[in-house]
């Protein structure tokens, strides 16, 4: 995030400031998905991913200004990608 005078810009302006919360939301629902975790298993033996996430998280899914809440979610997606990939 930047700011442009006295203006915030970045995932916050995305998300809240221009009210399209639908738009962050279908960005991390494509970012990485439960066939990205297979692939890099089975095909490529790879079996630790990084993922990286805020102080924040603690106050998902409200965080305050100017942290987007979602990553508690998108973590939680990947825990269970990850048990799907070694049970398939």
């Amino acid at each position: 995030m930047t700011f442009v005078g006295n203006y915030l810009q970045g995932e916050y302006q995305l998300s809240n400031g221009h009210g399209r919360k639908n738009a962050t939301k279908e960005h991390r629902r494509n970012y990485i998905t439960r066939e990205d975790f297979r692939f890099l298993s089975q095909q490529h033996g790879i079996n630790t991913v990084r993922i990286p996430v805020g102080w924040w998280i603690a106050k998902d899914p409200n965080p305050p200004a100017p942290y987007v809440g979602g990553s508690l979610a998108t973590l939680d997606n990947a825990f269970k990608w990850a048990q799907w990939v070694s049970l398939s």
